[in-house]
């Protein structure tokens, strides 16, 4: 048969026979989209888990953290063991609903789709006969279309299908950083968000009133803590099936407290019981994850929730950071809970989940670590009717050499049991690739790592940690009390921005660092040197969380007035966190931080010396010299570095051509 180009002319076909063929090609191209469409996107063995398909690409990106939001579900399985869920569509440039195929470990989609707005965001409720889905704009978008809409869809289990069953339904216009609803006993949907209205944000709530096609305008949940939340702060729902309650959960930094309320599925909108399971400084945060177990004859409903602990100022590794609530009575007024400690501060996890499974009475909590950025997947396990959770990270659940930066997992509210088994999923937003992994709970012994089984890691060497560069100086000669430096070159989110930073002036100046990324950062070490001549020096460092594009400003203010000022920063990939610092004054030629004990290996040893003229300094041995800056001739900063692969003990050293007033401080970071 003679081959064709599509678009050529056909001269030998008279028109009875081009009506004839028509249909056939027609029906033809037809068939090909449907079997692209049922073509499965096909999961790569990782380290540990599955490498699934990308969502974007490193110069086209329309979507971040897709399975983003940490109260929130993106997946479902349905009776007929079938798993399910709203991913990302790059080709479409849609949220579709995808099915999970166990056999392959892979995702195909069905075409249907749920969001065509880039930068929104869902949960997924399957109610054991539809499914529900609320979509809304993240809070952090620009986009004019601001409304969190419902839907939902039919399924066919027979071909596998979805339809919908209604169209597209506003329930309001707000851009927020989270919505969660569920399904209570009288089967109304209720659905919370927190959203800014005066001086703070509030926790709203509303439900459907007839059908599920009717819903009550958004109200402020009546108490006091349920106002004036940070702008960090967000509220997630449960329906707490054998209690016949709804159940509230939301942080409130401001006043320091987490709060669960409850609300009878017979009582008014106004009355709730509201307990406080935690109440002192750094207690809450906005990471929250609840769920119910499901036909549970007590009502128990869990979930996991991290502390501010490691925003603490004197922080302790051994704080909690990761804790697992267990709430067996809701209201009547107070509910009865208990907490467990899951991870602690030192173990630097974040945006985790619970997930519970009926058969085995356990309980997996889920999450990511290093904070912020990500990086390996972690899980623990315990039963749930007696909770207890070993020291460390747990085990590697999802990890890939490839994707670095692995973060916010995601999975189903429902129960588990041996029949759905358990799938979680979660995405790196500097590959764009999704990943998962898959658990049979009916097996004796569950084991989350896919086969094969994968090699232990290797002792990493210093070539894990990498200098990024100078990010930019400053320098001043003038009386001030701050100084900016214009970044001249892009920070990923997931690196460590370190600062060095010098300043003359009395002792006690104290100094905070700021950038127009709105990123947090520790001044890990501060000295003066106690003479009249005043200088300080500092090291300052932030695991970036936002993306510090090329001209952004980083701000160094300190607490009073003093005339010289000098910083640069260098940025880092393959840091966790610090790792012991010191610091020393004196008037010589050799200024020296002193020694810390490096307890990881590879460990990077950042060294800052400031000192009271212009002249060289040569950096001591083992250390390389990545920058001198002078301000005029009277005060002089020094930045180096010395990347190690063993533990041990470590300091800053060097040389000056004269002897003058320094402070020398040093900081290690692994």
């Amino acid at each position: 048969m003679q081959a064709h180009l599509v678009g050529a002319t056909y001269p030998s076909l008279n028109r009875a026979a081009a009506r004839v063929w028509a249909p056939i090609a027609a029906a033809f191209v037809v068939a090909l989209l449907i079997m692209s469409l049922a073509v499965p996107a096909k999961a790569v063995v990782v380290e540990v888990g599955y490498r699934d398909f990308a969502y974007g690409t490193e110069t086209s990106h329309p979507v971040s953290a897709p399975t983003g939001q940490k109260p929130e579900s993106k997946l479902w399985y349905t009776p007929d063991k079938i798993w399910w869920g709203v991913l990302y569509n790059k080709t479409s440039g849609k949220f579709e609903i995808y099915q999970f195929d166990r056999a392959t470990q892979s995702w195909s989609t069905t075409g249907i789709p749920i969001d065509t707005r880039k930068p929104s965001a869902s949960d997924t409720l399957w109610d054991g006969s539809a499914l529900h889905v609320v979509s809304h704009l993240k809070d952090t978008t620009s986009n004019a279309d601001q409304r969190i809409i419902y839907q939902r869809f039919t399924y066919d289990s027979g071909s596998k299908t979805y339809t919908p069953a209604t169209s597209a339904i506003t329930l309001t216009n707000r851009k927020v950083e989270a919505a969660v609803f569920d399904k209570d006993s009288l089967g109304r949907l209720w659905l919370t968000f927190t959203d800014v209205q005066g001086p703070g944000r509030e926790v709203y709530i509303m439900h459907t009133t007839s059908g599920y096609d009717t819903w009550t305008s958004p109200y402020v949940l009546p108490h006091p803590g349920a106002s004036n939340l940070d702008l960090d702060d967000i509220s997630t729902l449960v329906a707490n099936r054998a209690n016949n309650q709804i159940g509230v959960l939301w942080s409130n930094q401001n006043d320091a407290t987490l709060y669960y309320a409850t609300h009878a599925d017979s009582a008014d909108d106004q009355t709730w019981d509201v307990t406080e399971l935690c109440k002192e400084t750094f207690c809450p945060d906005d990471h929250l994850n609840i769920k119910d177990l499901e036909a549970d004859a007590s009502g128990r409903v869990f979930a996991a929730v991290k502390t501010s602990k490691n925003d603490a100022p004197n922080k302790k590794p051994t704080d909690p950071l990761i804790v697992m609530y267990t709430i067996t009575k809701g209201g009547t007024p107070q509910a009865d809970f208990s907490r467990d400690t899951v991870w602690t501060v030192a173990d630097d996890v974040t945006r985790a989940i619970i997930l519970l499974d009926k058969s085995n009475g356990d309980a997996y909590i889920v999450g990511a670590a290093p904070c912020c950025s990500g990086g390996t997947i972690y899980m623990k396990k315990t039963t749930y009717s007696n909770p207890s959770f070993s020291s460390g990270l747990g085990t590697p659940f999802i990890k890939s050499s490839t994707d670095v930066n692995i973060n916010n997992v995601t999975s189903t509210k429902q129960t588990l049991n041996n029949s759905s088994d358990l799938l979680v999923e979660a995405g790196d937003d500097h590959t764009y690739y999704y990943l998962h992994n898959f658990i049979d709970l009916g097996e004796a012994t569950p084991t989350p790592t896919p086969t094969p089984t994968p090699t232990p890691t290797p002792t990493p060497t210093p070539a894990d940690i990498t200098n990024l560069g100078e990010v930019g100086k400053a320098t001043a000669t003038t009386a001030g009390a701050t100084l900016s430096i214009t970044t001249t070159k892009k920070v990923n989110a997931g690196s460590r921005l370190l600062l060095g930073i010098g300043y003359s002036g009395v002792a006690g100046i104290t100094v905070q660092v700021k950038d127009s990324a709105d990123n947090t950062y520790a001044v890990d070490v501060r000295k003066d040197n106690g003479t009249g001549t005043g200088t300080t020096g500092a090291i300052a460092s932030s695991e970036l969380s936002k993306d510090l594009p090329s001209g952004s400003t980083i701000t160094v203010t300190l607490s009073s007035s003093v005339t010289y000022r000098l910083a640069v920063g260098y940025a880092y990939s393959g840091l966790s966190g610090k790792d012991g610092t010191a610091a020393a004054t004196a008037t010589s030629t050799a200024p020296s931080s002193g020694t810390i004990q490096i307890s990881g290996s590879p460990a990077l040893i950042f060294g800052v010396t400031v000192y009271n003229n212009s002249g060289a300094h040569t950096a001591g041995a083992g250390l390389t010299e990545l920058a001198e800056l002078q301000a005029g001739t009277a005060k002089s900063l020094a930045v180096d570095e010395r990347i190690v692969s063993t533990t041990g003990m470590y300091g800053d050293s060097g040389t000056l051509t004269s002897s003058v007033a320094w402070t020398d401080s040093v900081a290690g970071y692994k």
